[in-house]
């Protein structure tokens, strides 16, 4: 399975990371032109990352009224955070007879770095630093996905690491809905 993904995918991706960051708020209306010229694309690539965004609940397209971001109930969350953790327990399953040394090495670091920022995310948390969080979290989730990396390149690229295939692979397993 390769790991190369589209324009659609990235864009998707950035917005879910905002979405469920807290970033971009509940009710915020999502306008495609704006969109387009944030992410320097057409607004093909935009429709496609909207509508995969739609197919995981946090948008829905409003008629006349363009695409406003739906909030997440705490199900919804706690679905998420169980999916991540299986995700993370099977890549590194797959991943640990494969590492070498210098990817140990690598994930000390990145393991490092994430619980660095985790209590830098908690003192500002109780500072009521909602901006700071903000960007700690994007630093938080960029030292995560060196982790997933370290795991992807021991296992030569074989687990999906973006949340639009893991979704995408969630779905084909559970089948149509009813």
């Amino acid at each position: 399975m390769t790991t190369e993904t589209t324009k659609a995918d990235d864009i998707a991706r950035v917005l879910e990371d905002e979405i469920v960051g807290g970033a971009i708020e509940p009710g915020t209306v999502l306008r495609q032109e704006q969109l387009s010229e944030r992410f320097e694309v057409s607004r093909t690539p935009i429709r496609e990352a909207l509508r995969r965004l739609a197919a995981l609940g946090l948008v829905s397209f409003e008629p006349n009224r363009g695409v406003r971001v739906q909030g997440l109930s705490a199900q919804e969350l706690r679905e998420a955070f169980l999916v991540r953790a299986e995700l993370e327990a099977l890549v590194t399953s797959v991943a640990t007879p494969r590492m070498t040394a210098s990817d140990l090495a690598a994930l000390d670091a990145a393991e490092q770095a994430f619980s660095e920022l985790t209590v830098l995310l908690r003192e500002q948390a109780r500072l009521g630093a909602r901006l700071e969080r903000a960007r700690e979290k994007d630093r938080e989730l960029e030292r995560r996905l060196d982790q997933h990396r370290v795991h992807a390149r021991a296992v030569g690229g074989e687990v999906p690491v973006d949340h639009v295939t893991v979704e995408r692979a969630r779905r084909r397993e559970r089948g149509p809905a009813a």
